[in-house]
């Protein structure tokens, strides 16, 4: 049985309007709350991508699309998830 992940998108950051390169950082726990090192996060439709350091903590540059994204992660043993983000978040 895989473990879930939780997306704890703390310091979410997104900087510039349409068509700029924005950053998005944050923190991957399990459902303890204990960081989650060396997950690989996405972004769906670029070529964006990023793991997670010894703290679970990342950050990420993409461009922006005016609209949200989505976010892949996964980690060996636990199960994949797909979260959609938006500058609202």
């Amino acid at each position: 049985m895989k473990a879930n992940i939780i997306i704890a998108l703390m310091f979410v950051a997104f900087l510039g309007l349409n068509d700029e390169l924005l950053t998005m950082s944050g923190k991957i726990v399990d459902v303890n709350g204990n960081a989650v090192q060396g997950a690989v996060l996405v972004i769906d439709k670029s070529t964006s991508s990023t793991s997670t350091g010894p703290d679970g903590e990342f950050r990420i540059r993409y461009f922006s699309q005016g609209k949200p994204v989505v976010v892949g992660v996964r980690r060996l043993g636990f199960e994949t998830i797909k979260v959609e983000v938006s500058d609202d978040d």
